[in-house]
């Protein structure tokens, strides 16, 4: 009997799938497929990647850099002007023992410019009376009166560069007393302007036959020398010297027809 075309058809083998490229992995687990499938970076995924991460380190070093260069500068700062504001301390506790003699020849305040218009040196001499507390450990000469100076003085006498002090006992009154011994004061200082109001403008230079002026401001600059890139530290202070002499009438008459204080510091 001759057999339909429908069941030749189904009456054929089954034909089986080629076997895959799928390989066992050794640990048991599921099968995986290698080729182009398979997860992983290129060369220049690679390289960018490397960039990125160059540059992230760069930022943040530099970051770094900055902050320790700002944190020194900070404490540069914090210590230059800690030894200004010392030596301003010293120079206000000795005006404040200024002395006040019976006769207006007897008393001394003289400022002395020197240096230049950028970097002044001047010198500030005034008469104390009593001994004023040291905080740096140094004495001074027995006596009631003493002549003192304070100056920029060099590297000399076991007394460092700086701002230095001399101090002289005074046994007589008429007659100035320029020995003494000049003790160290301050580090780091490489200017000294010392300013006196003379009830209408300031001026460096003051004389003993000027008398004595209600305001002197002392102005200092400061730097390290061996930390040039950090530049140099400002400090100033006005001080009052008054009340004046009583004997002193002319000045007072002079200092009330103006204003009591100077119009500004800057001027």
């Amino acid at each position: 009997m001759e057999q339909s075309p429908l069941h030749r058809q189904q009456s054929l083998p089954r034909q089986t799938p080629p076997p895959t490229t799928a390989t066992k992995d050794h640990t048991g687990g599921p099968p995986w497929r290698a080729g182009p499938a398979a997860g992983g970076f290129t060369l220049v995924e690679l390289l960018l990647a490397t960039v990125i991460g160059a540059l992230v380190i760069v930022i943040a070093l530099g970051s770094l850099r900055q902050v320790a260069q700002g944190r020194a500068k900070a404490l540069y700062i914090s210590e230059i002007t800690a030894h200004g504001r010392y030596a301003l301390d010293c120079i206000r506790n000795d005006l404040a023992n200024f002395y006040r003699g019976s006769q207006s020849d007897q008393m001394r305040l003289i400022g002395i410019p020197g240096g230049t218009e950028d970097l002044p040196a001047d010198r500030l001499l005034a008469r104390i009376t009593g001994q004023p507390e040291r905080t740096n450990g140094s004495t001074d000469p027995a006596g009631d009166i003493f002549e003192i100076e304070y100056g920029l003085f060099k590297s000399q006498n076991d007394c460092p560069e700086g701002l230095g002090r001399r101090c002289a006992a005074v046994f007589d009154v008429s007659q100035d007393n320029e020995q003494g011994r000049i003790t160290h004061t301050a580090s780091f200082v490489t200017s000294l302007k010392c300013e006196f109001y003379n009830g209408k403008s300031w001026q460096r230079n003051w004389s003993a036959e000027q008398g004595v002026c209600p305001l002197v401001r002392v102005s200092l600059q400061l730097r390290d020398r061996a930390r040039p890139q950090y530049g140099s530290v400002s400090v100033s202070q006005t001080i009052s010297l008054e009340p004046l002499p009583e004997h002193d009438i002319a000045y007072e008459q002079a200092v009330s027809t103006t204003s009591a204080y100077p119009p500004s510091a800057t001027e």
